[in-house]
């Protein structure tokens, strides 16, 4: 923890030093820093004791190096970490019938975020077959341990030209007369295939988090979708690490974006971050942690708020 506090400060200092030499402004108001040189090395030093005592094995916190939290990788995943636990607290808490599909054809990740195979079926062997019906996918279907059922993206990019926009549509109207809900996770490009899912949808949320280019591009996103009518009660915002400090609050969100913020939620970076990288979603194993009870709420303010039935969850928009 202390070598990546001093990473961090170092990276604070540096670039705050580079701004002084750029503006030449005032340290902002509420931002010390302090440099104490001894036995000729320089050691940066940020805010007080107690802005230390509180981030100390603070599980909100988690400090990462600039290439790690900038990755647009990284970022991506918080839509799919959404679309999961959701899914699972739908099933677990509320027992519902629950199928996720996961419709990043070319690059989907529910295997590796799941701890499932690549030889597992996908909608290749349902779309290869001379009709789709519910039998057929009962058999592509894969059940995971948390009991919610999955429809996985195919496992190589290649394979995903042989889905069309007719296929993906088609399944998802099998699938909506087996399943109470039918989540389907998608990426983050509005063309014919998104659009076709948006078509089947009867909800469609919208992940986003508090940061302005993600707020930049999901107003252009809103925009768009209500340009070619999908406007209203249709379309819904969740706001993912909605109490991270980012120095926009959901209120200022709401503003920018011209629409309200529905569902969102809380932020715990770590449990997320592990979940992903271990195959172990957190409804599955921790679903009494913060975070799983916040996927719990979201689970039952859109059982609430929706009729049982297709829901398409679009990537956060960057």
């Amino acid at each position: 923890m202390r070598q990546e506090l001093a990473a961090f400060q170092a990276t604070l200092i540096a670039l705050y030093a580079r701004r002084r030499q750029r503006q030449r402004r005032a340290v902002d108001a509420g931002l010390v820093v302090q440099l104490v040189q001894a036995e000729r090395r320089v050691q940066p030093r940020l805010g007080t004791r107690k802005l230390y005592d509180f981030i100390h094995e603070n599980q909100m916190f988690e400090f990462r190096p600039s290439d790690y939290v900038n990755d647009p990788y990284v970022i991506s995943q918080h839509n799919k970490m959404v679309a999961i636990n959701v899914a699972i607290a739908l099933q677990r808490e509320l027992s519902r019938r629950v199928c996720l599909v996961d419709a990043n054809l070319q690059f989907g990740d529910h295997r590796v975020f799941l701890d499932l195979g690549l030889d597992q079926k996908s909608i290749v062997d349902a779309v290869s077959a001379p009709s789709i019906d519910a039998d057929l996918l009962r058999g592509v279907i894969v059940e995971h341990d948390s009991k919610i059922d999955l429809l996985l993206a195919p496992p190589t990019p290649e394979q995903a030209e042989l889905v069309t926009k007719e296929h993906l549509t088609q399944v998802i109207d099998v699938l909506r007369g087996l399943y109470d809900y039918v989540v389907v996770d998608v990426d983050k490009r509005l063309d014919d295939m998104n659009l076709g899912v948006f078509d089947a949808a009867e909800q469609l949320f919208v992940v986003l988090t508090a940061d302005l280019s993600c707020l930049k591009n999901v107003r252009l996103v809103l925009e768009t979708l209500a340009h070619i009518g999908y406007e209203g009660d249709r379309v819904k915002l969740i706001l993912n690490r909605s109490n991270a400090f980012t120095g926009i609050n959901a209120k200022t969100a709401e503003g920018a974006l011209r629409h309200p913020i529905d569902l969102q939620v809380l932020n715990e970076y770590r449990g997320a971050i592990s979940a992903l990288n271990s195959g172990a979603p957190v409804m599955a194993t921790k679903a009494d942690s913060p975070l799983g009870r916040s996927f719990h709420e979201l689970a039952r303010a859109i059982d609430r708020g929706a009729a049982p039935g297709t829901a398409a969850s679009p990537a956060p928009v960057r």
